[in-house]
């Protein structure tokens, strides 16, 4: 299991959201296509571009930014270790 980076800047130019939005998060997964599937805000793994979007993290796959980070340790399951939540 490996840690990644999941980052993403393209929500900040949507005027709909009045909230605020998830920006990254370090997950842990099998390879950089599973960390990308990962939503900031359950940890679920999940490829409906709906369910990303609901959640305030991307309309596209294709903006999240992945960066390995490193090793898990033994024993660390597939999901969001923390993640960064920013409030409008």
């Amino acid at each position: 299991m490996n840690l990644y980076k999941i980052s993403q800047t393209e929500s900040r130019d949507r005027q709909h959201d009045l909230y605020g939005d998830y920006d990254s998060a370090v997950v842990a997964a099998e390879n950089a296509k599973e960390a990308k599937s990962i939503h900031p805000d359950s940890g679920g793994f999940h490829d409906d571009a709906e369910w990303m979007r609901t959640l305030k993290w991307v309309e596209n796959k294709k903006n999240i930014k992945c960066r390995l980070i490193g090793k898990a340790s033994t024993g660390t399951k597939r999901g969001v270790i923390c993640a960064s939540y920013n409030a409008m």
